[in-house]
């Protein structure tokens, strides 16, 4: 098995705001220092209150890299590691394990066409405890990572081979020391494996359902629960029976079960967030469009203290969408749904949120994209924390501004 070439300790340097080094309840941002193209996928915040991001980056050789650092609460960068060496290297997916270890899964860019997975852990302070490449026949990227509580890293995703241009559910098991326990493939699993094709939109969860079987929910447009697979935990093998339809395919969970999933409705050049809340026992309670004149997307929603929430994602403004008229959206929802405010970070360049978290003093850290405050055909790896409103202050936003200007 061939192992990814890891960079142990490469330096991305950020740029930060001076107010950074301040109180931990002071806003801040935080803008990768880097050329070409670099993006924050996915945050969580470890129990500490520091912030994991991970992503991809420049690296050392040119190439994109896949990326994952750690921040303090004030802004201050712990460390920083880049996992590649390949034409292009992504982390689609990062999980806090219950010792603290960072798990993150993503897809490997090996040649035309032809792409491995990739699963890696580290330490809570940034030493490389394994890494694995997952080898297929085609393409294979691992968007969703699940650790369970023996330290069983679950990752799943989508496999396309060279002759079929339709992407089908694919999930890999491997033990706390990082050895396949088993992989389930459709191709190999089903006799009518298109029955379980859907969407190359990357839109899926993994969850274990109360009988303790594996469900991948992968969906065929923007906002419909799409198809869903039942797998063993024990052997990997294919199991009958339907799929817990009250977890729905791309809502994600930080601390247990989903209570809210976030999607996109509509087509492409006239989309909106929508939004759906769960009970505790998995019940839908309700759902809503978060309409407006303009084109929007959600790619992320947390959980406020008040039982509300906020949504992270894009807004394109104008007839079409183009390269850089993208903005930063943040909506926060009352527990009713209600549209509490809306907030749009952007200047004349493209800028999106991937992630969205919310603090114990209800602060939101957000990440995602920045190209705005550098080159113009350039985007960065972007982190900032809010306050309670969604909002910099002070010298955060001034500096935002002088940047973005």
């Amino acid at each position: 098995m061939r192992l990814p070439h890891i960079v142990a300790c490469a330096a991305l340097v950020f740029v930060g705001i001076a107010e950074a080094q301040q109180a931990p309840a002071s806003t801040w941002q935080h803008v990768a220092d880097v050329r070409y193209r670099g993006e924050i996928k996915d945050i969580e915040l470890a129990a500490n209150g520091d912030i994991v991001v991970s992503g991809f980056s420049p690296g050392v050789r040119g190439y994109v890299d896949g990326w994952v650092a750690r921040f303090d609460a004030t802004g201050r960068q712990l460390w920083s590691r880049l996992v590649g060496g390949n034409p292009r290297d992504e982390i689609l997916d990062l999980a806090l394990a219950p010792d603290g270890d960072i798990v993150v899964s993503g897809w490997r860019d090996i040649a035309a066409f032809v792409s491995n997975g990739l699963v890696a852990r580290y330490s809570p302070n940034g030493d490389l405890r394994w890494s694995r490449t997952i080898e297929v026949d085609g393409s294979l990227a691992l968007y969703e990572i699940m650790v369970r509580g023996d330290g069983e890293v679950i990752a799943a995703g989508r496999h396309a081979t060279r002759n079929d241009t339709q992407m089908h559910p694919f999930m890999v098991a491997l033990d706390s020391a990082g050895q396949t326990r088993w992989t389930f493939d459709s191709y190999e699993h089903s006799p009518s494996p298109t029955k379980m094709k859907s969407a190359v939109v990357p839109t899926s969860a993994i969850s274990l359902a109360s009988d303790g079987v594996i469900e991948l929910q992968q969906t065929f447009n923007q906002h419909a629960y799409g198809e869903c697979v039942r797998v063993s935990l024990e052997t990997g093998n294919l199991l009958g029976g339907t799929c817990d339809a009250s977890v729905p395919a791309r809502a994600k969970s930080r601390r247990g079960r989903p209570t809210y999933a976030a999607y996109e409705s509509g087509p492409l050049a006239a989309r909106d967030p929508f939004v759906r809340k769960f009970s505790a026992s998995g019940a839908l309670v309700w759902e809503k469009a978060l309409t407006s004149e303009n084109n929007d997307g959600a790619n992320d929603v947390a959980e406020t203290a008040d039982g509300g929430a906020v949504v992270a994602g894009y807004e394109t403004t104008g007839d079409r969408i183009d390269m850089h008229n993208w903005n930063g959206l943040l909506i926060r929802l009352g527990s009713d749904g209600t549209e509490i405010w809306r907030r749009r970070f952007g200047g004349s360049r493209r800028d999106e949120f991937t992630s969205v978290a919310v603090m114990p003093d209800s602060s939101i850290i957000v990440a995602g994209y920045t190209g705005s405050q550098g080159d113009a055909n350039d985007w960065a790896p972007w982190l900032l924390r809010l306050n309670s409103s969604g909002e910099l202050e002070g010298e955060a936003k001034l500096g935002l501004e002088r940047r973005q200007n």
